[in-house]
């Protein structure tokens, strides 16, 4: 019995383990003062401790974006 928990918590901990990364995404919606959504806005993201420009995207027709796969950083 010891056996099979020991075995159930090493394969879940190594699932949480796997699931790790340096990698992040970002995404929302721009949206102005009065509340609509700007279309095709630009966004830019960018590293302030290195000062430099990770990406940048454009907002959908709906005002939504997404910056995958970013490093990690300040």
């Amino acid at each position: 019995m010891k056996r099979v928990i020991f075995s159930c918590v090493v394969l879940i901990w190594s699932a949480v383990a796997f699931a790790q990364s340096d990698r992040a995404t970002i995404r929302g919606t721009v949206i102005d003062p009065t509340g609509a959504v700007v279309p095709k806005a630009e966004i830019v993201a960018s590293d302030i401790a290195t000062n430099t420009i990770a990406r940048t995207v454009r907002s959908d027709e709906n005002g939504n974006y997404e910056i995958a796969d970013l490093k990690r950083g300040t």
